[in-house]
């Protein structure tokens, strides 16, 4: 047991649980660790507001109890120490089909949805959501095109009732150049890497250029 390198007066922390989330043993073990982490960070931080955010949030809590138990938690109770908590998934009917997925959806009061590969997928989690016909057409129009603007579906849930509103994610060639996942945009930001010598320069010339 060595010493911590986590600091808690970070601004930002990850942790990638990647090698770790399949592992029934061992996840319970590392994701506790993480826990006292996140309620130590908010007792020693309680003024400030803070961003727990749970990516492939779907994995999480459908492979492991206590897991997801923790996760329902956050959603629940962490607002009290200032948190703002965030579930991310690109599998909406897989993470609509965990247990504890209600109770999470209950405590959520801004649901985003961006581009679905199918239309099966938008209706199997109309229903959970609880999305009327013209918030289902909306999403199954949805558009997503490389390098331009992605759209998505922003619903607000408040005690008056809901709205939703039709958004555009738009980027500058800058965050388009570190964010992009597209293979051949990829290959061009890596050549150029070589090219002029360090990866940070590569992109700055790929922001340039593209």
């Amino acid at each position: 047991d060595g010493p911590s390198t986590v600091d808690l007066q970070n601004k930002f922390n990850v942790f990638d649980l990647t090698k770790v989330v399949d592992d029934p043993e061992l996840l319970p073990i590392v994701f506790q660790t993480l826990v006292n982490f996140t309620l130590q960070m908010g007792m020693v931080n309680i003024e400030d507001p803070k961003v727990l955010l749970f990516d492939e949030c779907w994995k999480f809590i459908s492979t492991n109890s206590q897991v997801a138990s923790f996760v329902e938690y956050a959603f629940r109770s962490l607002a009290k120490f200032n948190f703002a908590s965030f579930a991310i998934t690109q599998s909406m009917e897989e993470f609509l089909s965990a247990p504890c997925s209600a109770a999470i959806l209950e405590n959520t009061s801004n649901i985003l949805i961006f581009r679905q590969n199918s239309a099966q997928s938008v209706a199997s989690a109309a229903g959970e959501l609880q999305m009327n016909e013209r918030e289902v057409a909306a999403v199954q129009a949805l558009k997503s095109i490389n390098g331009k603007y992605s759209q998505f579906l922003h619903i607000e849930r408040t005690r008056n009732g809901k709205t939703s509103t039709l958004c555009y994610v738009i980027p500058t060639p800058m965050s388009y150049a570190i964010c992009t996942t597209n293979p051949r945009d990829i290959k061009k930001r890596n050549d150029l890497a070589i090219s002029e010598g360090n990866l940070i320069a590569g992109i700055k010339k790929f922001a340039e250029l593209y």
